[in-house]
């Protein structure tokens, strides 16, 4: 038997610096890893097979038919394990039996990162080095490839060039889900037909060198000014109560709050363990999921492309 944690992940920063003739989205981004995860299990089996066993909380995963998680052959986990047979011409099968814990449809990379488990399990398993899984991993999707990995770090391209940032720094979060599963594919095919619409002030004073700069030193206070995602705007008009939880969570103290990834969860940052809660304490009952987080540190082994 195999098992791995697949741990969810948040986009401090995350611009769209462009589009490329093959319909590929190049980002900016600066991601970390949260404690919040997935157990991914392997066990030998006669055919590709997926369990799922859902343990997220009972106000998330019975908010809406929409927060049904995908199950067979439309699952991430069921696809890395068919990719990588393919790809390293593997004919073993494995039972894949998924404890979900991070809620879906929320950008916190939840099915990234059970695919991206089981591409590492498969490849301790079979003596396939984790550089060789990245180009599989993008074949998945552009948050994949960095699921392979346990330090935060700067991401570019169309999500495979990934450079892990050394450090000790924890940070402390509250994360809320609103319980609407929004698609990556909508949010950003509006943000192709809508661009330019939002508040420019914003988006020429983020940095993702500023970022970097406060997760480096450890400053909650100038990480939660420097926070920015370039999709949250047009996610929000497909789902309002994105701008509401932003507020919420800065009414209840948070030095900074955005929405991660495409959406729809929304995050704050906080000075420490004991403010979050209280935060968290607030907040219960005003939407689907509510959760305090702390960042994962990691230690740089080199820019990968």
């Amino acid at each position: 038997m195999l098992e791995t944690a697949a741990y969810a992940k948040l986009n401090l920063y995350l611009q769209v610096s462009g589009r490329r003739s093959d319909g590929y989205h190049e980002l900016e981004m600066f991601n970390l890893r949260l404690n919040l995860c997935d157990v991914v299990r392997l066990e030998p089996a006669e055919e590709i097979g997926l369990t799922i066993i859902d343990q997220r909380r009972r106000s998330e995963a019975a908010f809406s038919d929409s927060a049904a998680i995908p199950d067979g052959k439309m699952n991430l986990a069921w696809k890395a394990q068919t990719l990588f047979r393919n790809t390293f011409d593997i004919a073993d099968s494995y039972q894949c039996t998924i404890t979900k814990r991070i809620p879906i449809g929320a950008g916190l990379g939840g099915g990234s990162a059970d695919a991206a488990a089981v591409l590492e399990l498969l490849g301790k398993r079979h003596g396939i080095e984790r550089r060789h899984l990245l180009q599989p991993a993008l074949r998945l999707g552009a948050d994949v490839p960095y699921c392979l990995f346990s330090s935060p770090a700067v991401v570019s391209g169309i999500g495979e060039m990934i450079e892990p940032v050394s450090s000790t720094n924890s940070f402390w979060f509250v994360v809320c889900h609103p319980g609407a599963f929004l698609s990556t594919p909508d949010v950003f095919s509006r943000f192709d037909a809508t661009r330019g619409r939002w508040d420019q002030d914003r988006i020429s004073s983020a940095s993702l060198a500023e970022v970097r700069t406060a997760f480096e030193e450890g400053d909650p206070r100038r990480l939660g000014k420097s926070l920015f995602n370039a999709l949250e705007p047009i996610a929000a008009e497909i789902c309002p109560e994105i701008a509401v939880l932003r507020q919420k969570l800065r009414d209840c103290g948070a030095l900074g709050a955005q929405m991660t990834g495409s959406g729809s969860a929304v995050f704050g940052i906080f000075e420490d363990r004991r403010t979050a809660f209280q935060a968290e304490k607030e907040l219960a009952g005003d939407t689907a999921s509510v959760f305090v987080a702390h960042s994962l540190a990691g230690t740089s082994k080199g820019t990968i492309k």
